[in-house]
């Protein structure tokens, strides 16, 4: 009877989860430097879908994308019976995608999944102790008293978290950095201070993302979470020069050795 009932409860357990993949992928070429456009937007198009394609075991083919008037990606996937959410972030060489999804019939599902990734490198141009005028005086503050040698890692800190945070929501940057408060400790836990007013991102949740050379976050509106952590691999998909292209073969993804851990409020 015991052992039943543990089972339940595990069950039970489990239909309040959601299921993220994270993967981190450069093209192999870090002299090209933070402006070289190493993956365009077909790449990116690519990139996407495969990452779908393998989270969910289903074909390239099957993984139709479309972008949001703000340019979030979207993708649907035809008779699938897991609602997805997706989201890219690139610099210069590198890109990190994070894909999302939850069981329409758990108790996950009562919110659409939302999902937001952003990343930077830790090694770029020195940042003024000068206060940022498009954070918020707490933040702002933070990183014009951090030492000289740490400025940076705590501006990415907050950046990472904020514009993860946007993305989550489906908003550009705009006007909206000031609006809302992030942790302003890059050591500590990621954290929304202040959420954006009259935002449905109130119930959104941070965490940090790292990786060699690299700081991030990731913002979901999901309370728990079975994430698989693939590690930053050399690799470069052939572009699609449409969102969608019919008869496209998969290109074979890097072997990983992921990394699996929970995800909690």
């Amino acid at each position: 009877m015991r052992a039943r009932a543990n089972c339940r409860a595990h069950r039970a357990h489990r239909a309040h989860r959601a299921r993220c993949s994270l993967w981190w992928f450069s093209a192999g070429k870090p002299e090209a430097g933070r402006a070289a456009n190493l993956w365009p937007r077909e790449a990116r198009h690519a990139v996407l879908r495969q990452c779908v394609a393998q989270h969910l075991g289903v074909a390239v083919d099957e993984v139709l994308l479309s972008h949001s008037a703000n340019g979030q990606p979207l993708v649907q996937v035809p008779g699938a019976l897991r609602s997805v959410s997706v989201s890219l972030s690139g610099v210069g060489d590198t890109v990190a995608v994070a894909v999302l999804d939850v069981d329409p019939g758990s108790t996950a599902a009562q919110e659409a999944p939302l999902i937001g990734i952003d990343i930077e490198p830790l090694a770029g141009r020195p940042v003024s102790a000068e206060p940022l005028p498009w954070l918020t005086a707490t933040e702002a503050q933070a990183i014009a008293t951090a030492p000289g040698a740490e400025r940076r890692r705590h501006f990415l800190g907050v950046w990472t978290q904020k514009e993860a945070y946007l993305k989550a929501l489906g908003l550009g940057i705009g006007n909206h950095l000031p609006g809302f408060e992030v942790e302003t400790d890059p050591d500590a836990q990621a954290s929304l201070r202040r959420p954006l007013a009259r935002a449905p991102g109130s119930s959104l949740r941070l965490q940090r993302l790292r990786a060699q050379g690299w700081v991030g976050a990731l913002a979901t509106n999901q309370r728990r979470i079975d994430l698989v952590e693939h590690p930053l691999a050399a690799w470069t998909p052939p572009a699609d020069p449409e969102p969608n292209p019919p008869g496209r073969a998969a290109a074979p993804m890097p072997s990983f050795a992921p990394t699996y851990r929970s995800l909690m409020p």
